[in-house]
């Protein structure tokens, strides 16, 4: 028996993202604006815990997508992924702003860390992995590397000395490359910082990985297109 997929089932996929990111991210939400301890707790729920839901939400819909009804669209589910990934990324980078919790780093940490094992879930698993595009299987590995080294320099970022600091200061002297994201020197509650990310440079190294990534991707299917059968350029669509 051959399974057909029409436009109504092509609709399940956002249907379920939709749904899965409305769900957890009203949750989240409300554990954010009504839950949480001080004057803050309304805009932790509407900046925080109500965003960083949605984009896990979105992520358990592609995942339960993927489990109920594994096929053909595969292709489709991984741009999904691809975008939640991406819409992360700015959320982490918006995130980093002078006085900013530990709570808030955090979130933005565990959501690249939950799509990345997504990402290989979907990409390895026994029942999954047959269903994926030949173009997916080779570029796949590819990505989860682009997503594990952004969120390893997102766990040390480049530091810099802060703008109001000497140039020939004693901290100056003895800055490191890289540090650790909750390091005590990062803190802007109780003093003023040692040293603070450097922003250009971490610009710079995400757009060398994303570069980098994609350019990897474009020459796989460039081989692929031109080296394949018609069969298996059909595949790759």
């Amino acid at each position: 028996m051959t399974h057909t997929h029409d436009d109504s089932q092509a609709w399940d996929l956002p249907r379920s993202i939709g749904v899965s990111a409305i769900i957890v991210g009203g949750i989240s939400f409300a554990a954010g604006y009504f839950f949480s301890s001080g004057n803050l707790g309304p805009l932790l729920g509407i900046f925080v815990t109500g965003p960083v839901g949605v984009l896990v939400g979105a992520l358990w819909g592609c995942v339960r997508y993927a489990k109920r009804k594994a096929g053909p669209w595969e292709s489709a589910l991984w741009e999904w992924v691809v975008r939640i990934w991406m819409v992360t990324l700015l959320c982490t980078w918006l995130f980093w702003v002078d006085g900013v919790t530990d709570v808030v780093i955090l979130s933005g940490l565990a959501v690249q860390v939950l799509i990345l094992c997504a990402s290989a879930f979907l990409l390895y698993h026994r029942g999954m992995s047959i269903w994926q595009p030949r173009m997916v299987r080779k570029c796949g590995p590819i990505v989860l590397v682009m997503m594990a080294l952004i969120l390893l320099m997102t766990l040390f970022p480049p530091v810099t000395r802060p703008p109001w600091e000497p140039v020939d200061s004693s901290a100056s002297a003895t800055l490191p490359m890289v540090a650790f994201i909750l390091s005590p020197h990062f803190d802007t509650s109780q003093q003023f910082p040692h040293f603070v990310v450097n922003m250009p440079l971490r610009a710079f190294e995400w757009f060398a990985v994303l570069l980098g990534g994609t350019l990897g991707c474009i020459l796989i299917a460039r081989r692929l297109k031109s080296g394949s059968s018609p069969q298996i350029a059909e595949e790759m669509k």
